[in-house]
């Protein structure tokens, strides 16, 4: 909404991060809280995948500069197009793509012959049984992809992201993020703790979503980083830094107190270097 109010002032591309206090209605787990912080990263005009390269870069230095190695998590990636693209040939009926992509989002917290059967049940179990095949082939699937651009598209960020020595990126077919207006390239990027296993956060591309706001499209792309999972994270890796505080004396000043006089005591502390 708000690059939308401002297409006409901002030239592309719009690089735009903030961070946020936020709330969320429902109920507290490790790793979510009714009130965190979070960095909102996002890029605005750009459909090339130097964009896409930027965003996962990004997401990877920031984690490198609280110390992480990249032993300690992993980026896992995939293209909803490519979802899209494969789901087409499959011959996926278009009103059960949608349902696809979310029971495809749940599969890691299903047991897999639940996942099986709720497929089966969603699409049939001829189609299921491509869909799951093409989709345990790994990064095999990029290769019988061959004729997608979505296949070569993402083929080609991987590739660029592993030759700028991004070497934990890992292809993950079934990765859709829950959120349907998501239309390209979606990330994750996850802890390889086993006390921790779990998502700390993601993003990806969403190139239809300033058009909803405006009579004018805008690519964009982005993530979002909340400070509760990335303080899990460095708890568990034990990166966590110690934060001393610089100050020595702290004045809690009384109501009806003379202000003047307390400038002037805190002066005389300072000049102390205290």
């Amino acid at each position: 909404r708000m690059v939308a109010a401002k297409l006409q002032d901002l030239p592309a591309p719009i690089r735009w991060f903030s961070i946020p206090n936020l709330f969320r209605y429902e109920k507290p787990q490790r790793g979510r809280l009714r009130e965190h912080w979070q960095l909102n990263v996002d890029m605005f005009g750009i459909l090339d995948i130097w964009a896409d390269v930027e965003i996962i870069s990004i997401a990877s230095d920031v984690m490198k500069k609280f110390g992480a190695s990249e032993k300690d998590f992993e980026i896992r990636i995939n293209s909803r197009t490519l979802l899209d693209d494969l789901f087409k040939k499959i011959d996926i009926d278009e009103d059960k793509r949608q349902f696809t992509y979310r029971l495809l989002d749940k599969k890691e917290k299903m047991p897999a012959d639940d996942f099986r059967q709720a497929m089966e049940a969603l699409i049939g179990e001829q189609k299921s049984n491509d869909l799951l095949e093409a989709l345990y082939f790994g990064e095999g699937l990029l290769t019988s992809m061959h004729q997608s651009e979505a296949a070569k598209n993402l083929n080609k960020i991987i590739e660029t992201l592993r030759s700028l020595g991004i070497s934990n990126l890992v292809f993950t077919p079934t990765l859709t993020r829950g959120f349907d207006y998501y239309t390209g390239m979606v990330f994750e990027v996850f802890d390889t703790n086993k006390e921790n296993p779990r998502a700390m956060f993601g993003g990806g591309r969403y190139d239809n979503l300033v058009g909803a706001f405006s009579n004018q499209n805008l690519p964009g792309l982005g993530f979002g980083m909340g400070d509760v999972t990335i303080r899990d994270f460095l708890e568990t890796h034990k990166l966590l830094p110690n934060i001393d505080s610089t100050t020595d004396i702290y004045f809690c000043v009384a109501p009806q107190t003379d202000m003047k006089k307390i400038y002037e005591l805190a002066e005389k502390f300072r000049e102390k270097r205290i």
